[in-house]
């Protein structure tokens, strides 16, 4: 789709044909819904200031715009301190109570025993269904230290559960 961003009329069209959609991406990740509209006029706000850039993929562009403020807001609130694990399963449950499908009770014990960084990288990979880069902005750390977070963190929880099934 070629657009011309700096045409008023183009950015309207184009703000109203992406902005709800936005909005959805990070109210997921916020869950307020003032705070995801926030983040998506900040980003659009962006958006119109470069708009004499030449961008070949507007819609590519305004992600990683909503991602970055995104990705910011995370840090400036430290929310990534404040992410606790009850938090992680009530999401997973509301989620789940729609699928009469909820987590095992032992699966919730073995992540909650997981020393605090794994927990926190299983939680929002698993959990929130974060990538390995969104995660890494998140919470300010290398892609790689996620992989290997996450892979202790469910080398862990394989073995708490096969324990927990002897038992």
């Amino acid at each position: 789709m070629t657009i011309n961003l700096s045409k008023h009329s183009d950015f309207e069209k184009f703000y109203k044909l992406h902005f709800v959609n936005m909005v959805k991406y990070c109210l997921v990740r916020t869950e307020s819904q003032s705070v995801a509209e926030e983040i998506v006029q900040e980003s659009f706000v962006k958006l119109w200031e470069n708009r004499q850039k030449s961008i070949q993929q507007p819609q590519s562009y305004l992600f990683m715009i909503v991602r970055n403020n995104l990705a910011n807001y995370y840090r400036n609130h430290q929310l990534q301190q404040t992410t606790s694990i009850e938090q992680a399963y009530s999401l997973t449950e509301k989620n789940s109570d729609q699928e009469n499908n909820l987590p095992d009770p032992s699966l919730k014990i073995a992540i909650e025993e997981l020393p605090e960084k794994c927990k926190h990288i299983v939680v929002m990979s698993y959990y929130e269904g974060l990538t390995k880069s969104e995660i890494a902005q998140y919470l300010g750390i290398s892609s790689e230290t996620v992989k290997k977070q996450r892979t202790i963190g469910l080398r862990k929880l394989r073995e708490k559960l096969r324990l927990m099934k002897k038992k």
